[in-house]
């Protein structure tokens, strides 16, 4: 399970965030209405995955604003 859990959320921002060691995802998304949701990584290097999406949440609903140390979204 995330640490963040956001559910039919819209016009969200997140920044500056850091992932505690050996977490799966650190930020989960679900819900079909769920949009404009945008997570500024800060140190995301300890998480295996910085976002997993579930439900019907549409592609384009969350925008990663990458820094160095955060994994690939998958």
């Amino acid at each position: 399970m995330p640490i963040v859990q956001l559910i039919q959320c819209k016009d969200v921002e997140i920044t500056d965030s850091t992932a505690p060691s050996g977490e799966n995802a650190f930020f989960g998304v679900d819900g079909g209405d769920s949009s404009g949701i945008v997570l500024a990584a800060g140190n995301l290097r300890n998480a295996r995955k910085a976002v997993e999406t579930s439900g019907k949440v549409s592609p384009d609903a969350v925008t990663i604003v990458r820094s160095a140390s955060a994994p690939e979204p998958n």
